[in-house]
């Protein structure tokens, strides 16, 4: 038991736990702290969904089929008949 500081092993274990335990708390505790602070300043779209007007037309957002089938394409619901 020489040195600077007099510690036993198992106090030594002790304490490392101590500081492991309360940097993985302290860790924890400033993620909530963060979502918490920053849950308010969502943005949501959704909202923004249902206040747009209802009077305009929606377009649709797929591609526009406007080439004809060529002779040698198939009618799409070729297996149903």
């Amino acid at each position: 038991m020489s040195g600077f500081l007099a510690i036993t092993e198992a106090d030594g274990f002790a304490l490392a736990m101590l500081v492991m335990l309360t940097f993985a708390l302290g860790s924890v505790l400033m993620i909530l702290i963060r979502i918490a602070r920053n849950a308010g300043k969502q943005k949501d779209d959704l909202d923004d969904l249902m206040e747009a007007p209802e009077d305009e037309p929606v377009t649709p957002s797929g591609k526009k089929d406007s080439t004809p089938a060529q002779p040698w394409e198939k009618e799409a619901d070729w297996w149903k008949k």
